[in-house]
């Protein structure tokens, strides 16, 4: 995951070569698989390796091995800053039409989507809105900010609304997916990281908040969010202020591990793939 700033046209057949070109090798793709026996660090059940060799764990239509295959969820995750943007320079609502139309992913996560009124689902998905739901949490006090997930209907998957009694509003899109017979819980969360400090922390506290209130620790959950921390490490645990620090804890209280392993964004990781059970993932790129 790394800002999307442009989306360059398509023209190599290759079809992760195009993807990479239009996000600008941008977006951090990774496939959520099933569980497989064994116990988690925290007493939860292990899950597949994430380097372990696999066939190819994707559904029927074309992508398949056969019905032993376990079904998998394909994601992109990304800061998109605009979704609707058709100029030409940056083209991006028509990169994702052509995406969700290429059906290369199952799910596709946005922060920054920048999205509002002037633009319903239906516009947004494009043709292939017989296809692909979308849920929107878009900012309501102003311009910016917003997240999007947007799920295949071939999946069953139920959105989990948060109560209207978190003040201020947390960015946040809650999911919950049933690739397999076991649910997965996964939230998209965006931080904006100007304000006032006591805007930041009230906003930090107000997520924390929805957040433990979804959170179950005997379900998979993977969080995945632009947590603008520059100077905070999700790996060693190491924070630089009060207000990432507030936020490793919780991290640290809920058994998260961040399976991103490279900068995101120049040398700093403000995005985070945060994850109960790090051997769900069959791979994951930025």
């Amino acid at each position: 995951h790394r800002d999307l700033h442009s989306f360059p046209t398509r023209r190599s057949s290759d079809l992760a070569r195009r993807r990479l070109a239009a996000v600008a090798a941008a977006a951090g793709q990774f496939r959520l698989g099933h569980r497989s026996h064994g116990h988690h660090p925290c007493g939860r059940p292990r899950l597949r390796s994430a380097t372990r060799p696999r066939p190819n764990p994707f559904p029927s239509a074309g992508l398949g091995t056969g019905p032993s295959s376990p079904p998998s969820l394909r994601v992109l995750f990304a800061n998109v800053r605009s979704l609707k943007s058709r100029s030409v320079s940056a083209p991006k609502l028509f990169v994702l039409q052509a995406e969700l139309m290429e059906s290369a992913f199952d799910l596709l996560l946005f922060v920054e989507s920048w999205l509002g009124d002037d633009l319903s689902d239906a516009c947004l998905l494009g043709p292939a809105s017989d296809r692909f739901i979308a849920h929107r949490l878009d900012r309501a006090t102003g311009p910016g900010g917003g997240v999007c997930a947007i799920v295949s209907s071939k999946f069953h998957h139920e959105r989990i609304a948060l109560p209207a009694s978190y003040d201020p509003t947390p960015e946040m899109v809650v999911l919950t997916l049933s690739p397999t017979t076991d649910p997965h819980l996964i939230a998209i969360w965006y931080r904006p990281p100007s304000g006032s400090k006591e805007t930041q922390t009230a906003y930090l506290r107000s997520s924390l908040s929805a957040l433990r209130s979804i959170f179950r620790p005997n379900t998979p959950f993977s969080f995945l969010c632009d947590s603008n921390f520059p100077r905070a490490d999700f790996i060693y645990l190491s924070v630089a202020d009060p207000l990432s620090s507030e936020f490793m804890c919780f991290v640290i209280e809920a058994c998260l591990t961040d399976c991103i392993r490279h900068p995101t964004r120049v040398n700093a990781s403000l995005d985070l793939l945060l994850t109960i059970s790090p051997d769900l993932l069959s791979s994951v790129a930025v």
